[in-house]
């Protein structure tokens, strides 16, 4: 019967009022059956104790893991954050750079054409007047040759990739010295029409 009791509430109370009863016990039935109860439970509370303290400690545990966890999610974000920003940030650095250096290579290439119109145009302008003055024809602007390329090709045992990237690069000049050429063309011909039109006015008023 008391041990019935037991399985029913173990706890402090129950402990003391089986220790209580095994005290005013007389007859040793009694005694070895409050003994045997008292000792089953003492075991019972306390591994109640353990289980509960147990119970405790592992949702305190969970409790902080959670918190621990929300607390790297929220830095790896930031992180994360703080990383893709400096990223973009980088990004339209290198962007504004870029950019920068496109419009000052331009600006660049665009004086240089320009310096190499004038310089070709004061050259032209003096070779024209020789020209006019002893009656020497214009030579031609086509400058490539072929056959000079071959010859380097040999003496300097070139492969025929090098080759072709010397003929490139040999066409490109030829194209930027022909636009060239074309400016400088028009510009000659835009001073021959003054030069014509003031010796037009000139001999109109000498002949007024």
């Amino acid at each position: 019967m008391l041990l019935k009791e037991i399985n029913k509430k173990a706890d402090d109370d129950t402990l003391i009022s089986c220790l209580k009863m095994w005290n005013n016990a007389n007859d040793p039935r009694e005694l070895r059956e409050y003994k045997c109860a008292y000792s089953l439970l003492f075991l019972s509370v306390n591994l109640f104790r353990q289980i509960s303290l147990s119970g405790i400690l592992q949702s305190e545990l969970k409790g902080i893991k959670n918190e621990v966890l929300v607390t790297l999610d929220n830095k790896s974000e930031k992180e994360t954050s703080k990383t893709d920003m400096d990223k973009e940030i980088n990004e339209n650095k290198n962007a504004k750079a870029e950019k920068k250096r496109a419009k000052e290579e331009a600006r660049y290439q665009k004086e240089r054409q320009k310096s190499r119109i004038d310089g070709q145009y004061k050259r032209e302008k003096l070779r024209e007047e020789m020209r006019q003055k002893y009656g020497l024809s214009k030579p031609s602007s086509d400058c490539t040759d072929y056959k000079a390329v071959e010859s380097v090709q040999k003496d300097y045992k070139m492969s025929e990739k090098e080759c072709a990237e010397l003929e490139r690069r040999m066409h490109e000049q030829l194209m930027e010295k022909k636009a060239v050429d074309r400016k400088v063309e028009k510009k000659l011909d835009k001073r021959k029409k003054k030069k014509d039109l003031k010796e037009n006015v000139k001999g109109v008023c000498t002949t007024q």
